[in-house]
């Protein structure tokens, strides 16, 4: 698959077959995170991959009204270490771990997985639960399984409407 393929077929999946994602898959994707460019080359973040039934079972505390994500078979946390404010005024924690995450999402996608970024977790929950350290940023959540349902394409905004020519 090429990667325009996946970008155009990756969907939210909010509904997932209770089938194991084999540890080569997991793999595959964090390799391919792990290769995901950062603020000054940092690395500065990690990813956590949940597998463990009843952890994920508790985990649901953490995901307010959406039970859902306890189905998947794996969940991946992203946090980010060191933040710092850069030249730009941005935070880099949020962003490379974004970038990140992103990347191994498309991979995940190619290796025929489905994934859903969440942005409505607690963190302190998943901080307690997880042991993460106090200093580190949880920045994004992810579920990972084989998709049991077949989302359909959401609007886009036409390109006119996203981009700015200056020349």
């Amino acid at each position: 698959m090429e990667l325009s393929q996946a970008i155009n077929i990756r969907r939210s999946v909010r509904k997932y077959k209770n089938q194991p994602v084999e540890t080569e898959k997991i793999q595959e994707i964090l390799e391919t995170g792990r290769r995901a460019p950062s603020s000054r080359n940092s690395q500065n973040w990690y990813c956590i991959i949940l597998r463990n039934p009843q952890l994920i079972s508790r985990m649901s505390e953490a995901f307010a009204k959406q039970q859902w994500i306890t189905q998947a078979p794996a969940i991946l946390v992203v946090c980010g270490t060191n933040n710092r404010t850069m030249m730009c005024g941005q935070a880099n924690n949020p962003i490379d771990c974004s970038i990140a995450l992103t990347i191994m999402m498309l991979k995940a996608t190619e290796l025929g997985l489905g994934t859903c970024w969440l942005g409505m977790f607690d963190a302190g929950k998943i901080r307690e639960l997880l042991d993460i350290p106090a200093a580190d940023m949880i920045v994004a959540v992810t579920p990972l399984g084989y998709a049991d349902e077949e989302p359909q394409e959401r609007p886009r905004k036409e390109l006119a409407e996203f981009a700015r020519y200056m020349d």
